[in-house]
């Protein structure tokens, strides 16, 4: 019976399966830093986007109230709540401007 040859030895093959769960390893780790580095950055994402909405919502709350300065400024001339809105938001904006109630003018 004739002898069948292997084609690797049993140093070789060792090696060959060191060398896989060397590179499975460092993939493994590489994922794990990039999973929370994603988390991180999702976190930080949430909180800014919390900040956002807390800040406009705040700022939608006073220009948009009832007596607020955008009623205000529709209940001066009634022609203006026919508008556009983009020409209310800018006739809004020269009005605030003009009133002095803009930050750059405090």
């Amino acid at each position: 019976m004739p002898e069948t040859e292997m084609p690797f030895s049993a140093m070789q093959l060792v090696i060959f399966l060191s060398l896989i769960l060397l590179l499975v390893g460092i993939q493994l780790i590489v994922s794990v830093k990039t999973g929370r580095r994603i988390k991180r950055l999702e976190s930080l994402l949430q909180t800014l986007s919390e900040r956002q909405n807390s800040q406009g919502s705040e700022l939608n709350q006073a220009e948009t109230s009832p007596g607020g300065a955008f009623e205000a400024f529709l209940l001066e001339d009634p022609a203006r709540q026919s508008m556009v809105k983009s020409e209310q938001f800018t006739a809004y904006r020269k009005w605030r401007h003009e009133k002095g109630l803009n930050w750059a003018n405090s």
